[in-house]
């Protein structure tokens, strides 16, 4: 791989987070052909015998999304709705697929259910939070996961999103510290290791554009810790890259 020779890369591996909101749900993820094909057809013949079951019928609109079939996702979810209105776990994964499918106005309504049906649940203000960032609504984004986190500090989630609002509002001290304490307690969560290094990363080309290359090798250093820690491998070698790079610029600072 060719090295870094100047500072210019300027976090181009890892930027902080500006980008996709993530939406925290099994429905992002992928199952393997193999389960789809086996989970599926279990799911549709037990539908079929119990067709008011509002559990069963989210199940596989969870399923059918999994499988690309979105037509019929939407379907799954739209009668489990309808027998159960006021179930939590149903307005959250009707709202978790329209989040999937970038309709996050409409998956905001749900959420809102589900937080009236289930206020002592921390996976409502969670998901409002994030649904609502990225619309743009970033103050009230910020209360929900807020109050997310008096119930649950630890929710990687949240804290996730909210040190992306920390992060571009200009705090970078806030949201550094927010996904630090954050890996305490998740050492081996790979997406807020992806964030943290990213916004070290960021930080240690600041530093760098201003003259600071031993704080650029701190900062640099940190995040090699987080990659290695979740066993990043590619993102590892490019980080000793740049580290070498920093140091080699840090040390014509000093001089002989």
């Amino acid at each position: 791989m060719k090295q870094h020779t100047s500072i210019e890369h300027q976090a181009a591996r890892c930027a902080p987070p500006t980008g996709e909101w993530p939406f925290f749900t099994g429905l992002t993820g992928r199952q393997q052909p193999a389960e789809l094909a086996k989970v599926i057809p279990h799911l549709e013949e037990a539908a079929r015998f119990r067709p008011y079951d509002p559990q069963i019928q989210r199940e596989l609109g969870q399923w059918l999304a999994w499988a690309q079939r979105p037509e019929e996702a939407a379907e799954r979810f739209t009668r489990a709705l309808a027998l159960a209105p006021n179930d939590v776990d149903t307005c959250l994964a009707l709202g978790d697929w329209l989040a999937s499918t970038g309709q996050a106005s409409e998956a905001i309504r749900h959420y809102e259910n589900a937080l009236r049906a289930g206020p002592q649940r921390v996976e409502p203000p969670v998901r409002l939070g994030i649904a609502l960032a990225k619309i743009g609504r970033a103050a009230a984004a910020e209360e929900y996961l807020r109050a997310a986190l008096q119930q649950d500090p630890t929710q990687v989630p949240a804290n996730r999103a909210l040190a992306r609002i920390e992060w571009q509002r200009g705090d970078k001290d806030a949201a550094l510290a927010r996904l630090r304490q954050a890996a305490l307690g998740a050492p081996a969560d790979a997406t807020l290791a992806m964030d943290l290094v990213g916004l070290l990363d960021a930080c240690a080309a600041d530093d760098a554009r201003d003259g600071q290359f031993d704080r650029a090798v701190q900062a640099i250093e940190e995040a090699l810790q987080a990659a290695r820690r979740t066993n990043q491998s590619v993102l590892v070698e490019q980080l000793e890259n740049a580290l070498r790079t920093y140091k080699t610029r840090a040390a014509g600072q000093t001089g002989p």
